[in-house]
């Protein structure tokens, strides 16, 4: 399969779609992908770096003109669409799939591209029209339905559970810690409006003298000989100059201040609390959505009410170490760093052979919440109200570890795809299955179930039994394809199946012989 990844970085641009592109890249070569760049050689175009990375690139002249610093997306391309569109399908000739990430690109580019790929998934930001097959917004937001102006059959990948992660983010969460001693400062590697200068001044304050301050800029950062000569004049600071990954330095912090955008969504991934001021328009709702939840201290946008405040909220936030590890809990529970894998399983889907079970694990509570909050598992529940967090976590931590429950993930790869529960209540074991939306409709629930038989068969010999909501014909007809057979049927409509091992083990092996 040929990928082909549409996106540019400029001095006003910035680097963040070419850094979500790669993330997703990265997924898909690892999946066994062949991959694409076109970019636009503006000023800080960052394409050394997709090279020096393994990537296939193709440049495309670059603009007549600077590009406006002013959020005039069409400026920022530095061309027309219809002469980008020409320029692109002569680079990426033919593709399976177009990833198109640019703010200045929208529908009639997308048209004209089908002549090049059959299938296009649009990463955006801004809630607008595409002619797209997928659209990717990792944004969280508040609004009851986005996207609106996209074709009848677009899939949409809406909110942070998508968002474009390195996996380096989802390793080791540490936790937070009970006393505050070091503050990341990033506000992206270009850093166009001297966001990064300002926040250091705001947070020079007695109050904050005994923190160790870490500043990230970017190497074409303006204020870098400036910011450089500020950091050896105070005590404990450093500054650290292209960092290829924020991971390390999220790390050790106990605090961040920076932008929104992806950066916000890699430090609640990590669990790192930040204070977050936006430097583009379009952060905005994202941002006050992410507040709205716990998961950041919003201060505000920098164009509008600068840096003022932020060394009150910043102290504050030290202080407060309950805080700390709210925001903590809140953003690794929106942000669990899968999303790079979901949206390339959306593009190369796992092949069936590919699918496993495994025992469920500590950090696999957010999932299950993830799951069992599923406005469909809901409904096909017998219980249809929301789970509290609280009240999940105390279930997970008890199931997880009861001598008479077995709690399971199915992974495509390693990506979390499903869950499977088998509760022990004598003389039967019950089974509870759910399936991740991305990978519904596929068969897999079939699957799952079967993965989790054949386990639990290996050592015990129970009669498994299976309660089905009335009216969810997709699980009653999962069960009886499997050699379930009904035993009760309620005034409600709920059926119940059983199945002991003998009768799996001839439904199973008649399914492994077809």
């Amino acid at each position: 399969m040929k990928v082909v990844f549409r996106a540019d970085a400029s001095i006003h641009i910035g680097t963040g779609h070419i850094a979500r592109c790669k993330t997703l890249a990265d997924e898909l070569r690892r999946r066994g992908a062949d991959i694409l760049f076109v970019c636009r050689e503006h000023p800080g175009h960052q394409t050394q770096g997709l090279r020096r990375a393994g990537f296939f690139v193709v440049t495309l002249p670059a603009p007549p003109a600077p590009e406006s610093a002013r959020e005039d997306y069409a400026s920022w391309l530095g061309v027309s669409e219809a002469a980008d569109a020409q320029q692109t399908i002569a680079a990426a000739e033919k593709a399976d799939w177009l990833v198109v990430d640019h703010y200045g690109l929208g529908p009639e580019w997308e048209k004209a591209l089908r002549s090049v790929a059959p299938h296009i998934l649009a990463v955006d930001d801004l809630d607008r029209a595409h002619d797209a097959d997928v659209v990717l917004d990792q944004n969280l937001s508040d609004k009851p339905a986005r996207y609106a102006n996209v074709p009848p059959a677009c899939k949409k990948l809406l909110g942070p559970r998508f968002a474009l992660l390195g996996a380096e983010y989802r390793s080791g969460a540490e936790a937070a810690q009970s006393e505050a001693r070091r503050i990341l400062v990033f506000f992206g590697g270009a850093d166009p409006k001297g966001a990064t200068r300002a926040a250091v001044e705001a947070l020079d304050d007695p109050g904050l003298a005994a923190m160790h301050f870490d500043v990230v800029i970017g190497a074409a950062n303006p204020e870098r000989r400036s910011l450089e000569a500020w950091a050896g004049r105070r005590a404990r600071t450093t500054v650290h100059i292209g960092a290829p990954s924020l991971r390390g330095l999220m790390a050790q912090a106990d605090i961040a201040v920076g932008g929104g955008g992806i950066t916000m969504l890699e430090r609640c991934c990590v669990g790192l609390p930040a204070v977050v001021m936006t430097v583009a328009a379009n952060q905005v709702p994202g941002t006050r959505a992410m507040a709205a939840e716990g998961a950041i201290a919003y201060l505000g946008d920098f164009d509008t009410a600068g840096v003022t405040g932020l060394a009150t909220v910043v102290r504050d936030l030290a202080a407060d170490a309950e805080g700390r590890r709210h925001m903590t809990e809140r953003g690794r529970l929106l942000v669990d760093g899968w999303g790079a894998a979901r949206v390339a399983e959306q593009i190369l889907p796992t092949p069936a052979s590919g699918l496993a079970l495994r025992p469920a694990e500590a950090g696999d509570c957010g999932f299950y919440f993830a799951l069992v909050n599923d406005p469909d598992v809901r409904r096909a529940s017998f219980q249809s109200a929301p789970i509290p967090w609280v009240q999940h976590r105390r279930w997970f931590d008890a199931k997880r570890t009861a001598p008479d429950s077995h709690l399971w993930v199915m992974t495509a790869g390693a990506l979390p795809v499903g869950q499977l529960r088998l509760d022990r209540k004598d003389p039967y074991t019950y089974i509870d299955y759910s399936l991740d939306p991305l990978v519904r409709g596929r068969g897999w629930g079939r699957a799952i179930i079967a993965l989790g038989l054949r386990r639990i068969f290996e050592s015990e010999s129970p009669v498994i039994r299976a309660e089905v909501k009335g009216g969810n014909v997709a699980s009653r007809a999962i069960f009886e394809k499997l050699g379930f057979r009904e035993v009760l049927s309620a005034q409600d409509g709920t059926t119940t199946f059983e199945i002991d091992r003998e009768t799996f083990a001839v439904a199973d092996l008649r399914d492994r012989t077809k």
